[in-house]
């Protein structure tokens, strides 16, 4: 997977998102903008590594402003992890209800809108076929 061919075979693919991404940073220079370099290198990383591991691509190039969410989900979580780390007494605000934890700490926003996507899947978690007579019950996994 990791080898010397293989890796070589994605050079193009990694060539096509750094210029993307060029393309990108480039388009604010021409805007005269700021543009956060980081979380765009970090877009080129995902749509990168999704690619080769997953055969698909996010397109998180092409969002606005590098604001991908699953980075900002990210980065929102970094920020709480230090505080519930640190004050564990705080961790009773995650079982408030939502809007009372944001008007007491506007940060854990991000935070839980993260723990709202992943608490409530679009689909159900299992479903149950009938093959032979036998019931076999198929788990479906969201990547």
């Amino acid at each position: 997977m990791f080898s010397r061919r293989a890796v070589l075979s994605l050079q193009p693919l990694i060539s096509e998102k750094i210029r993307k991404l060029c393309d990108k940073l480039s388009g604010y220079v021409d805007r005269d903008e700021a543009a956060d370099i980081a979380t765009g290198f970090h877009c080129a990383a995902i749509d990168i590594i999704s690619q080769y591991c997953l055969n698909e691509c996010p397109d998180s190039l092409d969002v606005e402003g590098f604001k991908y969410g699953v980075l900002l989900y990210a980065k929102a979580i970094r920020e709480t992890f230090w505080i519930l780390k640190y004050f564990p007494i705080a961790g009773w605000l995650l079982a408030l209800p939502k809007s009372v934890s944001l008007r007491l700490v506007p940060e854990l926003e991000g935070f839980l809108a993260h723990r709202d996507v992943l608490s409530s899947p679009p689909y159900p978690p299992h479903r149950v076929n009938e093959v032979d007579g036998n019931a076999r019950v198929c788990v479906c996994l969201r990547m």
